[in-house]
């Protein structure tokens, strides 16, 4: 399989960084809990924290070795094993090349069609990439946006960018050249039938101005002096990769000392604690709507009040119809009718 050049690979669907927010001590007026016969679903194993995703990002497979380069803000990682290192740019004849801010003798660089990382001085073996992990079917486009009035879409992967800018617009394609900072994103300038076409991707959260859907990045499209602006990624990448910890539901707070969570897990399920039980099931991100279903949790017994909130949790969790992720970054779960559940990272 050809090498992608490092730059081109910057461009995958782009994920919010999250962190795990410490366990409060719960209510002390909790009674003992049952018998494992009183289970209606299987307990939530303990999740470690999450490490915070990185946008952009893209797998390199190296041998037997693997990392990962992705943004967060301004900044450029790589990751391997759990450990990032920040990269800047150092100019080269030819390619592109990264190198580690703090690590002397770390690098990941193209030349032509090759992708070449180096640890410490230690050359990896020649390396694959891709937006998936190896060994998982072919994914979709990098990234897919799309806007309105008029109707436009693009897809952009390592390869090409195609881009159908209208309802009746015949479809303008390109070679993907390589990626350029742009703030918290990245830009490309392609040619497409000798007329320029560029592309800039911010990861910023972007709401859909029909649906109200919100995605990860918002996307500009530049071409013959117009100018055309949507919205790209995959909107599951906003609710994954972290836990959120609710702290407001239907506009009333919850109680002090009490914790209720929620995990959008990448296989489909979705699990937390509703405030005195854990609880999984499953959710859908099906066009416009968000969907919960199949919840069960387990039986303890605890404080009237804490047994209370916990029904409205796992109410408003099964009526979530839609999600909103505010200015200051906290996801809002909300359903056909009034309230809702606000929660944070």
């Amino acid at each position: 399989m050809r090498a992608v050049p490092v730059a081109a690979l910057f461009s995958a669907t782009a994920l919010l960084a999250g962190c795990a927010v410490p366990a409060a001590p719960g209510p002390a007026t909790s009674v003992a809990a049952p018998s494992a016969s009183a289970i209606s679903a299987p307990a939530v194993a303990p999740t470690p924290a999450p490490v915070r995703p990185l946008a952009f990002a893209s797998t390199l497979s190296c041998g037997d070795r693997t990392a990962t380069v992705g943004a967060r803000g301004n900044q450029w990682l790589l990751s391997i094993d759990g450990r990032e290192r920040v990269l800047r740019t150092v100019p080269v004849p030819v390619g592109v090349r990264y190198e580690a801010v703090d690590e002397p003798g770390t690098s990941v660089s193209n030349i032509g069609d090759r992708a070449r990382v180096v640890v410490r001085g230690e050359a990896w073996p020649d390396c694959r990439s891709g937006p998936q992990a190896a060994g998982a079917p072919p994914g979709p486009p990098s990234f897919v946006a799309r806007g309105n009035e008029p109707a436009w879409r693009l897809e952009l992967d390592g390869a090409r960018i195609r881009f159908v800018p209208g309802l009746d617009g015949a479809a303008v394609e390109a070679p993907t050249p390589a990626a350029r900072p742009a703030g918290a994103g990245r830009s490309w300038d392609a040619t497409a039938q000798d007329r320029p076409l560029r592309v800039t991707a911010i990861e910023r959260v972007c709401a859909d101005t029909m649906s109200g859907m919100p995605h990860p990045l918002e996307v500009t499209v530049e071409r013959d002096g117009r100018r055309w602006r949507g919205c790209g990624g995959e909107p599951a990448t906003l609710l994954g990769g972290t836990e959120w910890v609710v702290e407001d539901i239907d506009g009333g707070g919850i109680i002090d000392r009490s914790r209720a969570t929620l995990r959008f897990l990448p296989d489909g399920r979705i699990a937390g604690r509703a405030s005195c039980n854990d609880y999984v099931g499953r959710w859908t991100l099906d066009g416009e709507r968000l969907r919960v279903d199949g919840l069960g949790s387990t039986l303890k017994a605890c404080a009237p009040a804490l047994m209370a909130q916990e029904r409205r949790v796992l109410d408003r969790l099964r009526s979530a119809s839609r999600f909103e992720i505010t200015p200051d970054g906290a996801l809002r779960l909300l359903g056909d009718g009034p309230g809702g559940l606000l929660a944070r990272r």
